[in-house]
């Protein structure tokens, strides 16, 4: 998905994906920016999202398929791990 839209390949992995662009702070995110979150007891990132603005982003729940979320909910916070600005 995210390479038909920006036209930049990412990673296959969560995990691998936060490694890449350059680190943002949550105060400074803004949409396009990938958010990660540590979901599993191996205390890896395993979970990724794309934040689209008012502390809202997309992504892929295992139950539910493409949903919207927010980052404001108390399993998103507690699961936090970081932000990547891929897009320049």
């Amino acid at each position: 998905m995210y390479l038909a839209v920006t036209g930049i390949a990412l990673p296959r992995t969560a995990h691998d994906q936060s490694r890449c662009g350059k680190l943002v702070s949550r105060p400074d995110l803004r949409p396009g920016d990938l958010i990660f979150f540590v979901t599993l007891k191996d205390k890896q990132v395993d979970h990724v999202g794309i934040y689209l603005g008012d502390a809202n982003f997309v992504h892929a729940s295992p139950s539910k398929g493409v949903v919207v979320s927010s980052l404001l909910q108390d399993y998103y916070v507690q699961r936090y791990h970081s932000a990547r600005r891929i897009i320049p």
